[in-house]
């Protein structure tokens, strides 16, 4: 979980990094170096890919959690109420990660999309203009940005951690039993009146003897 974490956010602060340094560069009159533009190039790209790669790994490990958790709540007992005791809770848990999971996304996604719109939409405007409002957006956007992406990570490490704890404390507990408890058999009804059909039975063929006793 940490180590996605740690590439998750290299990748980002690579992606911002480089975006910044492409914002500043790219203006018209007054491109800068090509190296510095080819270093912001590559940073970007790479970032992109670390921060890609932290993601789904990220997604991968929770949802291997979720699953093994999920199976545990239907095969054991949950009385002593673990973190998530129940597939409900699971369920919000679920829908929390995926909440912070987004949060991330749309930070750095804010980042670049309002950076771009910067330099696109500034590039006839005086250099001084520009480099001023480019800096003032990669400083602005950059906070909101760190904000979403710190939230967002923070979210998603909080909530894998709760159902991993779940998860162990489920897997020391018992088995549901699920061995319904023999059930004793009476007998029949049927049974029954076969047993007072024999006493009747019997009562009157003593009678029918006493009788033919007393004509003797």
């Amino acid at each position: 979980m940490w180590r996605f974490l740690i590439v998750s956010a290299i990748g980002a602060l690579s992606i911002l990094v480089g975006q910044a340094v492409l914002g500043l560069g790219l203006y018209p009159g007054a491109l800068a170096p090509i190296a510095a533009l080819i270093q912001g190039v590559l940073l970007l790209i790479v970032g992109t890919a670390l921060f890609v790669s932290g993601m789904l790994g990220l997604a991968q490990g929770y949802e291997q959690v979720a699953s093994t958790l999920q199976h545990l709540l239907t095969t054991k007992d949950t009385t002593e109420n673990p973190a998530v005791a129940d597939i409900e809770q699971l369920g919000q848990r679920n829908d929390g990660f995926w909440r912070a999971y987004q949060r991330s996304a749309v930070g750095i996604c804010l980042f670049v999309g309002g950076l771009l719109a910067l330099v696109v939409g500034l590039d006839r405007y005086d250099f001084n203009l520009y480099v001023t409002a480019v800096g003032s957006g990669i400083g602005i956007l950059g906070l909101v940005a760190f904000a979403f992406l710190v939230q967002g990570l923070r979210g998603m490490r909080r909530t894998h951690r709760e159902v991993l704890q779940s998860s162990v404390s489920l897997e020391k507990l018992p088995d549901i039993d699920t061995e319904e408890e023999p059930r004793r058999r009476s007998r029949p009804k049927f049974a029954r009146r076969h047993t007072l059909f024999e006493k009747n039975r019997g009562h009157g063929s003593s009678d029918f003897q006493q009788q033919r006793r007393n004509r003797t």
